[in-house]
């Protein structure tokens, strides 16, 4: 079997483990090991990416990168150093395009933030998992004025949840930390429409001439996302037109994007009456009164995925650069293969199913911990060749072959050899 699960596995091998060590914990430790020792059956695998910069992110669970076409067009890899050599890193459209793609190194997040904009950092859950009862995620970065910051995101199951800091301003992302997180988790970035340390007001027109003559003190565009919204329902009700009767206001997404912000009333306004919200006359909306509840549009919610995790872990992301000056969207097709996740629960997946090379290299650690080096060499020598063997049998004809006929016939021939 190429896959499997640890339940499955456990009711064979649970027995080889240290009796101080839980089945679990020794599978941590033993599979990274057996997985880095060669490219074994079912650890190679496609996908496909899209990028619109001169980079990509391998996805999630690539430990390497083995082949890939650009818009269908085959590409070399090349290493680190690469064009360091020849024209150096510093173009904005990646390397040029006969080195293809370009080892990187690692990275934080599986996307730069563009400095240029200001961007809200929120936590949500991942896919059908359900939202992290425990733990917290540690985010250091640096803010717009080149320092250093960092914030902590406590969990407790209530999402979305933001990076509180004193600016939400983040130019770049350098770190993030997964402190005991119970279920997988996703962060992203989202881009404000205005940058959110400037101020926004209400404005109020009683008579509905558009003069919006009346209008609030400045308050930050933050803490309306946040909703942070006591001192704004005093500042409109402090209106000598507005009638005293604002209850609250709440900020939510709808099915396209736009954060609404509504607010709520214990009787209705003047018929007639607007109210606008506005900053630098970046975004405003306007809405008559009449009801008892009044919803403004303030801002389209473009939102990026920059990393996710679970347990204790410091997410990294491989990343190879490419050319791509206009910029626009690749296609990128990859030939990848896995990396080792550390497992958590019975239902994980295994994909080594040689369970004979697995409880050898159990038996390894085991003679490692004892200090007996001869016994442990043979075990991890017979694991190895065991997932030789099975490999072998798993490519049958499929396999690359080296033909020579001396007398120059088809295949790969050698001239004048005899």
């Amino acid at each position: 079997m190429p896959a499997t699960t640890v339940s499955s596995i456990a009711k064979v091998l649970s027995s080889y483990v240290r009796p101080d060590f839980d089945f679990l914990s020794s599978l941590n430790m033993v599979l990274p090991r057996i997985y880095g020792m060669g490219y074994w059956r079912d650890l190679v695998y496609e996908d496909v990416v899209s990028t619109n910069h001169p980079y990509l992110s391998l996805p999630e669970g690539a430990e390497s990168l083995i082949s890939a076409t650009v818009d269908d067009n085959p590409v070399g890899g090349r290493s680190v150093w690469a064009d360091y050599r020849v024209q150096g890193t510093g173009s904005t459209s990646g390397p040029d395009p006969i080195f293809g793609l370009v080892d990187d190194g690692y990275a934080p997040t599986i996307i730069d933030l563009d400095t240029s904009k200001s961007y809200l950092i929120e936590l949500e859950p991942f896919e059908e998992y359900t939202f992290p009862t425990s733990g917290s995620v540690k985010i250091k970065f640096i803010d717009s004025d080149g320092d250093p910051n960092s914030g902590t995101v406590s969990l407790d199951g209530t999402y979305p949840v933001t990076l509180n800091n004193d600016s939400f301003i983040i130019s770049q992302i350098k770190s993030v930390t997964f402190d005991e997180v119970n279920s997988p988790v996703e962060i992203k970035a989202l881009e404000v429409g205005v940058t959110p340390e400037e101020d926004f007001k209400f404005r109020y027109d009683a008579n509905g001439d558009n003069n919006f003559e009346t209008q609030t003190s400045s308050f930050p565009i933050a803490d309306l996302i946040n909703g942070d919204t006591t001192d704004m329902v005093t500042a409109l009700n402090a209106i000598p037109d507005f009638g005293g009767n604002l209850v609250s206001i709440v900020s939510s997404t709808n099915d396209e994007g736009w954060v609404d912000v509504t607010l709520i009333f214990s009787s209705a306004l003047p018929s007639g009456s607007k109210l606008k919200i506005s900053a630098q006359d970046t975004w405003s909306s306007v809405s008559v009164g009449g009801g008892i509840l009044m919803g403004l549009a303030v801002m389209k919610r473009v939102e990026t995925t920059i990393a996710r995790g679970v347990g204790s872990n410091v997410p990294r992301y491989r990343r190879f650069r490419l050319s791509n000056p206009t910029p626009k969207t690749k296609t990128v097709n990859l030939l990848l293969k896995r990396s080792f996740t550390p497992l958590t629960s019975d239902d994980d997946i295994i994909y080594l199913g040689n369970l004979n090379a697995i409880k050898h290299g159990l038996l390894g650690m085991i003679a490692e911990d004892n200090a007996d080096l001869e016994r442990a060499e043979y075990h991890w020598s017979i694991c190895k060749k065991l997932l030789e063997e099975e490999m072998d049998a798993h490519r049958g004809s499929v396999r690359p072959t080296v033909k020579f006929d001396p007398f120059g016939g088809a295949g790969s021939p050698i001239y004048n050899s005899m």
